[in-house]
């Protein structure tokens, strides 16, 4: 693809989701809406006074979202800035860093009335990839497949975005359930290759995976739900892992983080 069609394409892509904050999304019956949110510059000069109280809602929601990743794995320290990397994803915290400049994360929300169920951290590369290093779901709403029906959505839109693929990072012990159940496959080493100019957001021991997207718009809806709808991937207390919570006994598997790695 030549140069100037990807600049177009990315920006079309980032105009997109910057058409997407803040407006709540219904998402089929009960009540259920998700919301792209991204905390506002405050150091924009044009901020009237309901941009400023959106403003102070967004960061009201973004301080929940990091309480409740916090709640399943111990906060991550960067070994050279001391900072916390879930903070710094969900309130894209920049840098002179690469590897530790956040500005392009998304938050997306599901909510019933108001209410956090399930969160996820997504930033996207133009159409060549997205990724989410971070999703949770609270625990009173497992078991209920409200991390399949997030997934579900973020999925639809990216395609409706043109995006070719989603990457995650999976802890090995449940990279069957992401592989079986979600779709996704186990990234060669070639195919991660191939990524190398991305800052792509990695942990020890995880496993890299995709989801080819555009390929599934050639497949049957129904086939993108069904049993996935019994599994609910979630991140593990002891590190960022996810934790697979099906019908049988909950299957917990962690990521011993011993420091991060955000590309190359």
């Amino acid at each position: 693809m030549e140069p100037g069609f990807a600049v177009h394409n990315a920006k079309r892509i980032f105009l997109g989701f910057q058409k997407l904050l803040g407006k709540p999304i219904l998402v089929g019956v009960d009540n259920l809406t998700w919301t792209l949110v991204k905390p506002t510059r405050s150091e924009r000069f044009d901020m009237d006074v309901s941009d400023i109280e959106a403003s102070k809602e967004d960061y009201s929601k973004l301080n929940a979202v990091v309480s409740v990743m916090h709640e399943c794995f111990e906060p991550i320290k960067d070994p050279l800035t001391g900072s916390d990397l879930v903070e710094n994803v969900i309130f894209c915290r920049g840098s002179d860093l690469k590897r530790l400049n956040f500005q392009g994360f998304y938050t997306v929300l599901l909510e019933r009335n108001d209410a956090l169920i399930s969160v996820a951290a997504i930033r996207v590369f133009g159409e060549k990839l997205a990724e989410i290093p971070l999703i949770r779901t609270q625990s009173q709403y497992r078991r209920l497949g409200m991390c399949r029906i997030l997934m579900n959505e973020i999925e639809k839109k990216l395609m409706e975005f043109g995006v070719e693929r989603l990457i995650l990072p999976a802890a090995p012990s449940v990279l069957d359930t992401w592989v079986t159940s979600f779709g996704f496959s186990k990234m060669t080493e070639s195919e991660r290759l191939r990524f190398l100019d991305y800052t792509l957001l990695d942990f020890q021991d995880a496993v890299m995976c995709q989801k080819l997207l555009m390929e599934i718009l050639s497949t049957n809806s129904s086939q993108s739900t069904g049993p996935w709808l019994k599994h609910n991937i979630e991140l593990d207390r002891r590190g960022p892992a996810f934790e697979v919570l099906q019908a049988e006994p909950v299957q917990e598997a962690a990521i011993v983080s011993k420091g991060m790695s955000n590309g190359k």
